[in-house]
């Protein structure tokens, strides 16, 4: 997406940790990461055949929290899926919902996120870089 690659440097700068929680596999996100060059931006990466349950369980987003040693008071889980939202709020981190994936902004909603943002410039915007 327009914009992210911008906005992973910026939070690296900020010295953020970020995290990734995926439905992914480990060679799929793999592949992503080879192919796109974003892995060093994650301080910690959780894919569903490392987690005992995926998304939307709290465990994926839990286990990760727990890699970077944030707790979850601290943290923001972004993502453009009802399951997204739904483990988020069950790991007690702040739900940010992107209306730039499959799901319409309609449907998130539904899940009731804490933020809902329409653009990566918001999305910087509210994560303060």
């Amino acid at each position: 997406y327009d914009g992210i690659l911008q906005l992973l440097h910026s939070l690296e700068l900020a010295k953020v940790k970020l995290g990734l929680v995926t439905s992914k596999s480990r060679y799929t996100t793999q592949m992503a990461f080879d192919l796109c060059g974003i892995e060093s931006y994650f301080d910690a990466t959780i894919c569903a055949d490392e987690s005992p349950r995926n998304k939307p369980s709290p465990d994926p987003i839990m286990l990760c929290l727990k890699q970077l040693g944030v707790p979850p008071a601290e943290a923001a889980y972004v993502g453009d899926a009802p399951a997204d939202m739904q483990a988020a709020h069950a790991a007690g981190v702040h739900a940010v919902g992107v209306t730039w994936g499959v799901f319409s902004a309609e449907i998130l909603a539904a899940e009731k996120p804490d933020t809902v943002v329409h653009t990566v410039s918001a999305l910087a915007e509210f994560l303060g870089v």
